[in-house]
């Protein structure tokens, strides 16, 4: 309802400035944020597995994993879609 008493950009605007210019930005930013979500929520895990503060290490091995597991799935499902 707040858009409604202005009127539409001419020429089509930012949807159509889009559509010309596709960003590819976005899939790898939000890849990016599931790897550090999977990372830190795998450490926050342990950390509660553990119990204390004093038994725990920070397992930063789990970014490397996160990482390969995301971005590779970002990369093999449009090239096995590709390929079929």
């Amino acid at each position: 309802l707040v858009l409604v008493p202005y009127p539409k950009p001419p020429g089509g605007g930012a949807t159509q400035d889009i559509r010309m210019r596709p960003d590819f930005y976005g899939p790898f930013w939000i890849a990016t944020t599931a790897v550090l979500f999977l990372a830190a929520t795998g450490n926050f895990a342990r950390l509660v597995e553990a119990g204390s503060h004093a038994n725990f290490k920070a397992d930063y091995s789990l970014m490397g994993l996160a990482a390969t597991m995301i971005y590779g799935c970002l990369v093999a499902v449009p090239v096995v879609a590709r390929v079929a």
